[in-house]
């Protein structure tokens, strides 16, 4: 009987482990997430302005909230640079126009420190970021890929999940749990799409968000809905903002 060397016993039991996604498939995803950054770049160059429509319900023992808000954000190159609040409904009570003040400095404050918002995949400037490979999508549409991401960066603004491609290589869908939860949330999923938003426009139309969370013993959910409608391209970010303040200043 032959003996079997320590080598051939390694090589034997690692041939035993399953093993992740090949060098290849792994290539061609990263392949495939270029141009589809490609693709983004094009779709968010400039500024562009849209109003978000948002649903939250905060559902817990001692606290049971719906809130509803109305903003209208201004991004460059896709990146949040502007949020105006237009309104706030808590439980059915409008807030006052401090306190609607007060979120949107702290939303506008949170953007220029270049947070608040999703660190995407398919975005050049965060690809080094991620990892990616080749995901199976019973569901997807014919001629639709699906690519499989994660990330070592462990904040808010990163994620693992799965985004999906249509046959132009456009990022369609994407699902995801973000890297890191605020404070007492225990776990996440977001679901954000794309759709033609205007006449040669893409951009998300729509935000869902589900998280649960626990003080001690005390569990709850938080709920968000954002749909985004009335996509339109500007000339300068002072045309978009000048726009804005307008609006504003309606009564």
């Amino acid at each position: 009987m032959r003996r079997l060397t320590p080598a051939l016993v390694i090589a034997a039991a690692l041939s035993l482990v399953p093993q992740g996604p090949s060098l290849a498939q792994a290539e061609e995803a990263l392949s495939l997430v270029k141009q589809a950054a490609k693709v983004y770049a094009r779709d968010v160059r400039g500024v562009i302005g849209f109003r978000a429509l948002t649903d939250s319900q905060i559902s817990a023992p001692m606290l049971n909230q719906t809130i509803r808000s109305e903003a209208f954000m201004v991004l460059k190159d896709g990146i949040p640079v502007k949020m105006v609040m237009e309104r706030l409904v808590t439980n059915g009570k409008e807030a006052s126009r401090e306190q609607v003040q007060k979120q949107e400095a702290q939303t506008n404050a949170t953007f220029k420190e270049g947070k608040g918002f999703f660190k995407a995949p398919y975005d050049a400037r965060y690809l080094e970021s991620y990892r990616f490979e080749l995901e199976d999508c019973a569901d997807c549409a014919p001629g639709f890929t699906a690519i499989r991401f994660s990330s070592s960066v462990k904040d808010d603004q990163h994620g693992e999940g799965v985004m999906i491609l249509d046959d132009a290589q456009r990022v369609r869908e994407v699902r995801y749990t973000p890297n890191a939860y605020p404070p007492n949330v225990t776990q996440g999923k977001l679901l954000l799409k794309r759709d033609e938003v205007g006449k040669g426009m893409f951009g998300v139309s729509h935000l869902n968000m589900e998280y649960q969370g626990a003080m001690g013993p005390l569990k709850g959910s938080f709920v968000m809905d954002q749909r985004n409608e009335g996509f339109r391209r500007y000339s300068s970010l002072e045309e978009a903002l000048a726009q804005v303040q307008s609006q504003a200043s309606k009564p």
